[in-house]
């Protein structure tokens, strides 16, 4: 069965029977839904592979949780490792990275990447 895709928690909440602010709060603290509404909504996100946009719900609440780092070059193993403990770290709180990498003198240009999966 092939995955629905939603824009925005609006949209899964208003398909997942429930209302935008508990679908917020069950992102935030599951146990804090009675577990009727939470196994809802979890057969819903299962049913959709829906995952939040992590940079859209921390700019909505005005703190980001991205850390950017600087290294300078992603071929080097020893950066590479560095780099990968971060993401898993970040993984772990909810944030994100954004990687700059030295481009050819005192250049820095940012590498594409979005929020760190869960």
């Amino acid at each position: 069965m092939a995955k629905k895709s939603y824009k925005s928690m609006d949209d899964f909440a208003s398909a997942s029977g429930v209302s935008r602010p508990t679908l917020s709060k069950y992102f935030d603290d599951p146990s804090q839904i009675k577990e009727v509404t939470r196994k809802r909504i979890e057969a819903a996100l299962k049913k959709s592979h829906f995952e939040p946009n992590l940079f859209a719900r921390h700019l909505n609440r005005k703190r980001t949780r991205n850390i950017g780092i600087l290294v300078p070059t992603m071929s080097d193993p020893f950066y590479v490792q560095v780099v990968s403990l971060i993401e898993l770290e970040l993984r772990e709180k909810d944030s994100g990275l954004s990687r700059f990498l030295r481009i050819r003198g005192r250049t820095w240009r940012r590498r594409p990447f979005g929020p760190c999966s869960r």
